[in-house]
């Protein structure tokens, strides 16, 4: 696989700060290495620690990162409605 010319943005999470599973330093090099291996640029990540993955990714870092890389390409970035909103 080779890159496409535009950046991946690296996503790392870690829901408790003492979460054993995998630390947000090995997610970091995992993701390197993978993008060195497969000619793949890594735009700055978003890093979201102590952050529960039930909480809304838009109400998150993730969110605003996809809004901002949105918002870089041109397009009108608008937060979907509430249900309540959406039936007046």
């Amino acid at each position: 696989m080779q890159g496409n010319g535009r950046p991946l943005v690296p996503y790392l999470r870690q829901s408790r700060a003492k979460e054993r599973t995998i630390s947000i330093d090995e997610q970091r090099r995992d993701i390197a290495r993978w993008a060195d291996a497969n000619g793949v640029t890594l735009a700055p990540e978003v890093v979201e620690q102590g952050m529960s993955g039930s909480k809304p990714w838009r109400e998150r870092a993730l969110g605003a990162a996809v809004d901002a890389e949105l918002h870089r390409l041109g397009h009108d970035v608008k937060a979907p409605a509430k249900r309540a909103e959406r039936r007046v």
